[in-house]
């Protein structure tokens, strides 16, 4: 993957989220800031906003917008987001605005602020995307932007087949993670494996898949423990189950970063519904934490099946189930595919690598050299 080279000049990059929140795409777009920030200011600065009030959970944002949630945002319009948005210096003042996901994007632009907008599409639409009433919008939104920036070729492939956009402005640059953070620790070879679940409490995560497995598991004989992390509309009655079951239920964690070191297998029996390239995928691969996952879009890119993790069919549950098993008793293949899936995120999912194609981009935008890439081109192969 290359890009042109351009002359380099102070960029001063917004990236926008919807409000903070302990999710895998908010993460990334932290990680995203911290790597392309210059501190000296010399190259530019890069900061990232919430439009949204919310909790603090794992951004620490530069920029809070501030606009109070209400009726108005349920009903899938807050016209005070794009008030604010208007309103802020830093966002008048960038050279370069990036919406991390279609929220974002719809309020940036209808803002019609100065900076060029880059929309970066995290996830593919759910199936019957042409039936919804905010379809039309929807490509209206994704229209007004400079550039698209998808986060696997699924989510490419489906920015020019199924929104309409042009293949030329279609950029393919993988999720990225910091190595250095995400990083195993040397657990004792006597410890009970453990199993781990990070992700939203809600029906297309498919929480009670985890402890379906940890259900027979138990039933079968085996040892082991198990951790849930996040939360969400169904976290009460996964909660309720997992007491029941014994295992460890954190809610919203601060520390995914301890606890993917501290996991062996990483299940992820999500639906296809929103899923682009799931980062925690990568993160628990640094972590020397083997996944089991089901094949969603972007995941082929992250894992080799066989060799550094397992994929299995969306609806495959008994096979999902099994692989668990595979890896509990085979601790050995387990542990040379858990040092497999480190090596391989660091070459092709580090935050060096993905900054790199970003700060290239962007130092790119609005000048009449700029191309895009090949919509079809593969990552990380």
């Amino acid at each position: 993957m290359s890009f042109l080279a351009a002359d380099q000049k102070r960029m001063d990059v917004l990236h926008v989220v919807d409000a903070d929140l302990s999710r895998g795409a908010q993460r990334g777009a932290q990680m995203l800031r911290d790597a392309l920030d210059d501190p000296s200011g010399i190259a530019g600065a890069h900061r990232l906003a919430t439009i949204f009030t919310s909790d603090p959970a794992v951004l620490h944002p530069d920029v809070e917008l501030g606009v109070t949630d209400g009726t108005a945002r349920a009903l899938g319009w807050a016209p005070g987001a794009v008030s604010a948005l208007k309103r802020n210096p830093d966002a008048q003042s960038a050279d370069v605005l990036v919406a991390h996901g279609g929220e974002a994007l719809k309020y940036l632009c209808r803002a019609h602020l100065p900076g060029a907008l880059i929309y970066h599409k995290i996830g593919v639409v759910g199936q019957g995307f042409d039936r919804w009433a905010s379809a039309r919008l929807h490509r209206w939104a994704i229209g007004r932007a400079d550039a698209v920036v998808a986060i696997s070729n699924a989510a490419a492939i489906e920015a020019v087949e199924l929104l309409g956009v042009d293949p030329t402005i279609v950029h393919t640059i993988a999720n990225g993670r910091d190595p250095a953070v995400f990083r195993p620790i040397r657990r004792p070879r006597d410890a009970k494996p453990s199993l781990a679940f990070v992700g939203h409490m809600t029906r297309t995560k498919r929480p009670e898949w985890f402890l379906d497995v940890v259900e027979q598991l138990a039933a079968n004989g085996y040892s082991f423990e198990a951790t849930m992390a996040g939360d969400g509309p169904d976290f009460t009655p996964i909660a309720e189950r997992a007491e029941t079951l014994g295992v460890t239920m954190l809610g919203q964690h601060d520390d995914i970063v301890g606890l993917l070191a501290d996991t062996d297998i990483f299940v992820f029996p999500s639906m296809r519904e929103g899923e682009g390239m799931p980062g925690v995928l990568i993160e628990a691969a640094m972590s020397g934490a083997v996944p089991v996952a089901t094949n969603v879009p972007g995941v082929e890119q992250v894992i080799v099946d066989g060799g550094t993790g397992f994929l299995v069919g969306t609806s495959d549950f008994a096979t999902l189930y099994n692989r668990v098993v595979t890896l509990l008793d085979e601790p050995e293949r387990r542990r040379m595919m858990a040092r497999r899936g480190r090596n391989r995120a660091m070459a092709h999912f580090s935050t060096q690598i993905v900054a790199g194609q970003w700060r290239h981009l962007c130092a790119q935008l609005g000048r009449p050299a700029m191309v895009g890439l090949d919509y079809f081109e593969t990552i990380a192969a």
